[in-house]
C-alpha cells in the first residue's frame, strides 16, 4: 500500500486499520478544522474505461488515480466507525437502506 505524502506517516496506523476493513490501492488522511477525512484511491488506466481518450484522433492510454472520500471523524475511533458504516452501506440496496432509515436503524 502506498502513502501519498509524508504527512500521512502520522496516520499510518489508522490507514492500516481502515485497510483491514475495506480494500483500496492508496490512502491518505487530510485534516480540516480538526476533523479527519479518509481519502481512498484506486489505480486505473484509461484503456480499462468505457470509451476512449483521443489525442489528434489517435487513441491514448494513461494511468490515473480515482479517489473518493469515504469516511470522517474527529478522532481515530470515529473515523474507523465511519469506515465500518461505509462498508455496511455499500453492501445494502436502496430498499434495505430506506427500510433501515424508516425503522430508525440508520440515519
Amino acid at each position: 500500500m502506498e502513502y501519498l505524502d509524508k504527512t500521512n506517516n502520522d496516520f499510518k496506523e489508522i490507514i492500516e486499520k481502515a485497510k483491514a476493513i475495506i480494500e483500496f490501492d492508496v490512502a491518505r488522511i487530510s485534516k480540516l478544522m480538526g476533523r479527519m477525512y479518509l481519502f481512498i484511491g484506486f489505480k486505473k488506466n484509461t484503456k480499462d474505461d468505457v470509451g476512449q481518450w483521443l489525442k489528434n484522433g489517435e487513441p491514448i492510454d494513461f494511468d490515473y488515480l480515482e479517489e473518493k472520500i469515504i469516511a470522517s471523524g474527529d478522532n481515530e475511533e470515529e473515523l474507523i466507525e465511519s469506515v465500518k458504516k461505509y462498508k455496511r452501506l455499500c453492501g445494502m440496496s436502496w430498499e434495505e437502506y430506506f427500510k433501515a432509515v424508516i425503522e430508525g436503524k440508520e440515519r
